[in-house]
């Protein structure tokens, strides 16, 4: 027989990440508003504002409070994150509709006026 426990759910893994221990992590697992991503969107965000001050008790009370998710950029971390790969993607962001990857509709007007040039200009 196999002994080996089962792999932990997706939400038990994102509390376990961070820092959150038994008989806790299982209670909130159970509350139907949490999930993985709202478990990261909170954790980046409170240490982003609290700083050397955060503990995973702080991130206990957000989660069992069930607060909306702040927000979080595509990379889930805060809006305002300054690593490498947050910075490559505030670079790459579409000027127009400020997403990343780009969802603005083309249209095929637009695509029609950027190639209409006269290459008879002599006259």
């Amino acid at each position: 027989m196999d002994d080996t426990p089962p792999e932990p759910s997706p939400i038990k893994q994102a509390l376990q990440k961070a820092g959150i221990g038994e008989p806790k992590r299982s209670a909130l697992a159970g509350l139907e508003h949490v999930t993985p991503e709202y478990v990261n969107a909170w954790e980046v965000n409170l240490k982003q504002v609290k700083g050397k001050r955060y503990t995973p008790g702080l991130l206990i009370y957000v989660l069992e409070k069930g607060d909306p998710a702040p927000p979080v950029n595509a990379n889930g971390h805060h809006p305002n994150c300054e690593c490498d790969d947050c910075k490559y993607i505030m670079y790459r962001t579409c000027w127009y509709c400020k997403k990343y990857p780009c969802v603005c509709p083309s249209s095929p007007e637009d695509e029609e006026e950027d190639n209409d040039y006269d290459e008879d200009t002599d006259t």
